[in-house]
């Protein structure tokens, strides 16, 4: 298939308006944690369920880092970071890294590619999925092209090799993600260069259509 004949639905993509809810009981067994505990309590408060859209968390990352973190994470995972079952053994050591992210993501918008491998290789038990979305929404760059949401659904797009455009990621799998992720911001700024949207919209358009899409032979 052709990015190209999706071009204007593509455009029309209202990207910042992407939103999940989460659930109150699924993050209360972390209620007590230090590093999450102010974020609870803030959040929840009296409520069930929050509900986050990318516009919020954008917001989040401008004026408040701390809060933007965990916000992107409940956004990024509403049913359990990374996967319920996964929950007791990641979150709590997410958890001991705030400190870090914040001082990595609050201190330079513009890295380089060997500044991103430096960073994730430091980061434990986070990986591309996770990160990509903090880079994301804390607007850094990488070698001067902005960062994109790179999780499992999205390899698993570029990995069937279903769009001509994108046939430069389609050796991507869980395992060398991380080794293509500039590659996937290249490709994704230059095709949204060419066909007038932004590289988000173009993101979740393949989050949204990538597995769900048949042309007419």
């Amino acid at each position: 298939m052709e990015l190209a004949a999706y071009t204007e639905l593509i455009k029309l993509i209202p990207c910042e308006d992407q939103a999940f809810e989460t659930k109150r009981k699924t993050w209360e067994p972390y209620k007590n944690c230090v590093a999450f505990k102010e974020f609870y309590k803030h959040t929840f408060s009296n409520k069930d369920t929050v509900i986050f859209s990318r516009r919020d968390l954008f917001s989040f990352a401008e004026t408040d880092a701390y809060k933007a973190i965990f916000a992107i994470i409940l956004w990024g995972y509403p049913k359990g970071y990374t996967l319920g079952f996964n929950m007791p053994i990641l979150f709590p050591r997410l958890l001991n890294q705030v400190e870090f992210l914040l001082e990595n993501l609050k201190s330079e918008r513009f890295i380089t590619d060997e500044d991103f491998k430096l960073l994730i290789s430091n980061c434990d038990g986070i990986g591309l999925s996770t990160l990509s979305k903090l880079l994301y929404f804390f607007k850094i760059e990488i070698n001067k092209k902005k960062c994109l949401i790179m999780d499992s659904r999205i390899v698993r797009i570029l990995r069937k090799d279903n769009f001509t455009e994108l046939n430069s990621l389609s050796k991507v799998n869980e395992h060398n993600s991380i080794n293509y992720y500039t590659d996937y911001l290249r490709v994704c700024t230059q095709l949204s260069n060419e066909y007038g949207y932004k590289p988000d919209q173009l993101e979740l358009f393949l989050f949204m259509f990538g597995n769900n899409l048949k042309q007419l032979l």
